[in-house]
């Protein structure tokens, strides 16, 4: 808790050959095949010793979003990432007021010059500063769409700001992402994105802005 991130990279790598980290994914994608129970004990008792590190964000909040997208291949190789602790995932939903429910969403899907690209802003992303990979609930925006969509973008892709936020909560570490000419690629099964490193044309309707 009193480093910078708040995050053990040692004592991660332990809880992932621990299996804890795809404890409630199912066997196909590497996980334990258990259920929300059984994360949700792991959970109670990761709490009684304090632990502030990016568990409940990655393999509670971010991997139980995937799991309700339409199975792909894309969406499985994000959960096994998840599940065996190679990749930290964080969920990103909320805009800057925090609020709950879909008019709290500021991110934005849109047709891109190079394809479906991000726009707009998501904000209180837990353990969002340590994450490699975002699970981010947009806005579809694309043409013939309506909706929201879930999509994924790595951490590092061009277009993506990662900002960090100072909470009352000084055990976890909250981030804000902007998202200008941040482009992906559709997976193959619609409702979820996967991520390419090249950027697009800015989206052309204030990237970023909130």
């Amino acid at each position: 808790m009193e480093t910078p991130l708040a995050h053990d990279a040692g004592l991660w790598r332990s809880i992932a050959e621990l299996g804890w980290t795809g404890i409630a994914l199912p066997e196909s994608v590497g996980g334990s095949g258990l259920g929300m129970v059984e994360l949700a004990l792991l959970l109670e008792e990761l709490g009684r010793g304090l632990y502030g590190g990016p568990f409940l964000a990655s393999a509670g909040f971010a991997a139980s979003m995937l799991l309700e997208a339409p199975p792909s291949a894309a969406r499985d190789a994000l959960l096994a990432r998840i599940a065996d602790g190679s990749a930290i995932a964080a969920l990103a939903v909320t805009d800057d007021s925090g609020g709950a429910g879909t008019a709290a969403i500021a991110a934005e899907l849109v047709d891109g010059p190079s394809g479906p690209a991000l726009c707009g802003h998501a904000s209180f992303v837990l353990n969002g500063p340590v994450a490699d990979l975002f699970v981010v609930v947009a806005r579809d925006l694309r043409a013939g769409r309506n909706g929201s969509v879930v999509v994924a973008i790595d951490a590092r892709a061009q277009g993506l700001e990662v900002g960090t936020l100072t909470a009352m909560d000084l055990t976890r570490r909250y981030a804000r992402l902007a998202f200008a000419d941040a482009a992906l690629s559709v997976g193959a099964a619609a409702g979820l994105a996967a991520v390419t490193a090249p950027g697009a044309a800015c989206c052309g309707r204030g990237c970023g802005a909130p």
